[in-house]
């Protein structure tokens, strides 16, 4: 009797010592963060994604509660593949098929597969014409020297897109105010020396597009699939426009921002899951999301700044400390702008506690790191050195 009920008691102990990490009451983060990518894309856009926690909920949302269903997710880890293509290409809810010039018999699985990159025009490359270079079937377009085997290659790395400022401000692509900013053309160069199928699609989406649909990158999507168009990226929530207005990356900030859009979706449409809830369990994929979203409040306030806006700068910051207070997400280095935003603000002596308290943890997280042995210490680099930049900044 007595082994019977220690049996008994095993799963009640595992119960009762793990339920706090595995309670998931009250907890809409994973509904609600794919809520805000959503809402992020204007409408009838085309977003493109890269892992799992940022498409599947996303498909979930569409599927099961009907949101936002005019908004083409498109993740880019399968769109190497040419059933996924061909599904992507056809209609689905509200959203019409993602308009690639390229047909099946061109996209097929063992065609072009891989694309090189072969420096052959040294200048700027319409990109139309790169497209329809790579679309032939033309021998000609397909050997390189004495090569005999069928190569796939484009004879440029550099390309350009020429804009029509009118007909970018008719497609709502650039809002009327920032029309001064419309550059004549897009130029950028792909630096790597081939290019994988998933990538020669969105480039035939850019160039067969002419900007009717938004074409939008989640941020979380991996930079190595930007293919270095960063710069034409505009941050306007948890997803990158791709617009014709460039702006290069500074200290890790992609693109420029429209202050009007993300200010409207960070402070009044999006949706935080009970962050704010203490009693709420959130994991480290939470907390990195947070992350996130703690740097796209402390950039929105900084560029209200800088355009004198310091009303919608101080509804920014508090509404970030609002929806991600400190026992959500401990301060880290992405508090910084937040704590500059408030000197510029006038509001030092919150300043000054977020400060304190920023460099209370930064050095508690040194000293624990520092405390490892050598062999262990070495895994910690990186985190020593985010630490160390913090204290410096």
């Amino acid at each position: 009797v007595a082994t019977l009920a220690c049996l008994m008691l095993v799963p009640v102990i595992l119960a009762k010592e793990n339920w706090d990490d595995h309670d998931r009451s009250d907890r809409y983060t994973t509904r609600d963060f794919a809520y805000n990518y959503l809402a992020s894309c204007a409408p009838n856009s085309i977003l493109f994604t890269n892992g799992d926690n940022d498409t599947f909920p996303l498909w979930y949302l569409q599927e099961v509660e009907g949101v936002r269903t005019d908004v083409r997710v498109v993740n880019l880890s399968y769109l190497g593949a040419d059933w996924y293509i061909q599904q992507v290409s056809r209609k689905a809810y509200d959203s019409d098929g993602v308009p690639f010039a390229m047909t099946l018999d061109q996209y097929r699985t063992g065609k072009r597969d891989f694309v090189y990159l072969v420096n052959r025009i040294d200048d700027y490359v319409d990109l139309g014409e790169a497209m329809a270079f790579l679309r032939s079937e033309d021998p000609r377009t397909k050997s390189l020297g004495n090569n005999r085997d069928r190569i796939d290659y484009i004879p440029a790395s550099k390309f350009i897109i020429p804009i029509d400022s009118s007909h970018i401000i008719e497609t709502g692509t650039v809002r009327p105010e920032l029309a001064e900013l419309i550059e004549p053309a897009i130029r950028w160069e792909i630096t790597s020396s081939s290019i994988r199928k998933n990538e020669m699609m969105v480039l035939d989406l850019l160039d067969n597009n002419n900007w009717e649909r938004p074409v939008y990158y989640a941020v979380t999507v991996s930079r190595d699939l930007y293919m270095n168009l960063q710069d034409y990226f505009q941050l306007q929530g948890l997803a990158y426009r791709v617009v014709p207005i460039k702006h290069t990356s500074v200290q890790g900030q992609l693109g420029s921002v429209d202050i009007d859009i993300l200010f409207d979706n960070m402070v009044n449409k999006f949706r935080w899951g009970g962050i704010s809830d203490p009693s709420v369990y959130l994991d480290e994929n939470i907390k990195r999301m947070l992350i996130n979203f703690r740097n796209n409040f402390g950039r929105l306030a900084s560029e209200c700044l800088v355009q004198g806006d310091t009303v919608k700068a101080k509804v920014a910051l508090d509404r970030c400390m609002e929806v991600i207070p400190r026992e959500a997400a401990p301060f880290d280095y992405f508090m910084i702008p937040i704590i500059e935003a408030y000197y510029r603000l006038g509001e030092t002596e919150l300043a000054n506690s977020f400060l304190s308290e920023l460099s209370d943890i930064t050095e508690e997280d040194l000293r624990y790191f520092i405390s490892f042995d050598r062999k262990h210490n070495a895994l910690l680099d990186y985190d020593k050195q985010i630490r160390m930049h913090t204290m410096q900044e």
